[in-house]
């Protein structure tokens, strides 16, 4: 390997300049370094040959889910992270309870429901999985689809199934009611073309409509979907999770471009004894209007041919004692001269600890937009400051996620209240209600590890 390697990303740029032994970090994402048109292309309709008219792109090309699973399963974080999710909402499990009063601090007073025919809805093996995999869909992408199936003589609902939230898609909107009134099932979006023959429609239960029990029950059918999602704003047929943020911010992409880094080292076993970092304002300064009027093509050229004039200047100064300058600014903020070129030594030759810290940091953004506090997948402090993650740490991080269950869990419970009312429990217990089951932590002193709470 003698030439520089270029490793583009969306919002930076790594380089490896093996003469020198360095690696180059370099930002992108400010109006300096992106133009703002483009070449211009041809356009090739991406659902030509596989398109369906038929339903609610879920989007751009109505893979969202599909690209969204590809990318997270690339990250430990990130899996870890919805994990703990999923296993926090499910809990020791959902019991059904008949609330009998109140206490004087407001908390309900509650009695678990033992009516054979209720029990055996709720306790089946059925039911455990159900949970488990609605939980899943719901943490992931804020939408889930319940299957809902009625007995031979349509008066009670039998059993709920889970439909894959990335296998189904919104009919399209009836521009009269406003409704979608069916879900197309198929488990290979978006390569469906028109009246696949592999696709299932489902009638959908508009969860809005306050006589949807009397319309299912006047109705022929004998199975459903009825819909689950947690609100976000200006999503109509599908929501968007809020840990997309991590997404769209390039927090992942900074963890996940680690990684490769190092295996790429690794790989050609190459060592590197220096690290710089280029400021994005250096690149106008240093080529003018030659920058200025380069297209992004023109510019990622430009960075490698300064690379390579840059590599071989480095490893010449080395070999011969001598030192290089780099240009400064004056920057007006903080009202000192900052550098626009920072280069720093490596001692470690293997890089053992190099972007440890950005490694940390994207971790804990990821985290932190999962939801998730880093104590609780295991996320230590290593950069400075105070240390994290004792046991009360933990313990405390899982108390206050506890608490902001409730939103996530109502929503879920929504086809099994529904299924509540349909079979007639609700008139056998008029205050009839699902409630989760928790494992809490407690210290140490309390002679106990955990202790179970019903919420």
């Amino acid at each position: 390997m003698s030439k520089p390697e270029f490793f583009g990303g969306e919002y930076f740029d790594v380089a490896l300049l093996p003469k020198s032994q360095s690696s180059v970090f370099m930002r992108n994402e400010s109006a300096s370094t992106r133009t703002v048109g483009g070449p211009t292309m041809p356009i090739v309709d991406p659902y030509y040959g596989h398109h369906t008219d038929e339903v609610e792109m879920w989007g751009d090309a109505n893979d969202f889910p599909q690209l969204v699973t590809g990318e997270y399963y690339k990250d430990t974080v990130v899996l870890r992270a919805l994990n703990k999710l999923v296993s926090k909402i499910i809990g020791n499990g959902i019991i059904p309870v008949n609330v009998t009063g109140f206490n004087s601090d407001g908390t309900e007073q509650y009695t678990p429901i033992m009516d054979d025919d209720i029990w055996e809805f709720f306790f089946s093996e059925w039911m455990e999985k159900y949970m488990r995999e609605v939980a899943t869909d719901m943490v992931w992408f804020f939408n889930a689809f319940s299957e809902m199936h009625l007995s031979q003589n349509r008066k009670r609902v039998v059993q709920l199934v889970h439909q894959e939230a990335s296998y189904c898609r919104w009919s399209k909107q009836d521009h009269k009611t406003g409704r979608c009134e069916n879900v197309h099932i198929n488990a290979n979006w978006p390569h469906v073309h028109t009246k696949d023959p592999y696709t299932t429609v489902v009638k959908a239960i508009d969860p809005y409509d306050f006589s949807r029990v009397e319309k299912v029950q006047t109705d022929n059918l004998y199975k459903y979907i009825y819909p689950v999602s947690f609100p976000t704003p200006g999503k109509t047929f599908y929501q968007l999770a809020f840990h997309d943020s991590i997404r769209q911010s390039g927090w992942l992409e900074v963890h996940l471009a680690i990684p490769q880094f190092k295996k790429f080292l690794m790989k050609n076993q190459m060592t590197i004894k220096y690290h710089w970092k280029i400021d994005e304002r250096y690149w106008p300064l240093r080529y003018g209007e030659r920058w200025d009027k380069a297209g992004p093509e023109q510019r990622r050229d430009i960075r490698i041919e300064w690379l390579t004039e840059m590599d071989a200047r480095l490893a010449e100064a080395a070999n011969a004692g001598k030192s290089i300058s780099t240009p400064k600014f004056w920057d007006e903020q903080s009202s000192k001269y900052q550098e626009y070129i920072e280069l720093t030594t490596i001692d470690d030759a293997k890089l053992d600890n190099k972007y440890i810290e950005d490694s940390i940091e994207a971790a804990y953004n990821i985290s932190y937009g999962m939801g998730v506090d880093g104590t609780e997948i295991g996320l230590s402090n290593k950069t400075g400051g105070s240390s994290r993650g004792s046991g009360s740490d933990i313990r405390e991080s899982w108390l206050i996620a506890n608490a902001e269950l409730k939103p996530y869990r109502d929503a879920i419970n929504e086809p099994l209240m529904f299924a509540a009312r349909y079979n007639g429990w609700r008139k056998r217990y008029p205050k009839f209600k699902i409630m989760y089951r928790d494992t809490i932590l407690t210290t140490l002193n309390t002679g106990a590890g955990t202790e179970k709470k019903i919420s």
